[in-house]
């Protein structure tokens, strides 16, 4: 049995992997020729339908839960501060600055001040439809929240 298999090994490796048997190699030069599509392979683009978190500036969907790309609702990315106060998607979406006191000086976008709480926030950006608003005023929850100058939104 073991020279058996040994014989036909050989026969197969003289023949070129064809053994005169009645089969025949299925690679046909038009096919290995051909290009691969890839297409299948490729990542949904990144929109609010396919990603619950956001979208970096390569398209890639990320959890958005974090300072170097936070955001939902697949929205473009924010790059937050990197300091002891910026927080991320806390309490409203996008980057957050927790602070003693929400004022002009400390805010560009717009103000989260919760009732009894010793803490306001300062929605960075105040372009988001759950904390819309510039000045530093209060935000506001509105359907579009459009970008107003600089930093800040505005309620449509």
């Amino acid at each position: 049995m073991e020279l058996r298999a040994s014989g036909f090994l050989l026969l197969c490796a003289c023949t070129g992997g064809r053994t005169g048997l009645g089969m025949h190699s299925t690679l046909d030069a038009s096919i290995a020729d051909a290009p691969i599509d890839v297409a299948s392979d490729a990542r949904p683009p990144c929109t609010p339908q396919s990603c619950k978190g956001c979208c970096d500036a390569t398209g890639e969907c990320r959890d958005g839960n974090s300072l170097d790309a936070c955001g939902v609702q697949g929205q473009a990315c924010e790059i937050c501060a990197k300091t002891p106060d910026s927080l991320c998607n806390k309490p409203v979406p996008g980057c957050v600055l927790q602070l003693k006191k929400c004022s002009a000086a400390s805010c560009g976008g717009c103000c989260i001040r919760p009732p009894m709480s010793p803490v306001e926030y300062c929605s960075v950006t105040g372009r988001h439809v759950d904390a819309c608003g510039h000045g530093w005023e209060l935000c506001q929850a509105c359907m579009t929240c459009k970008p107003f100058t600089l930093m800040g939104g505005t309620c449509q």
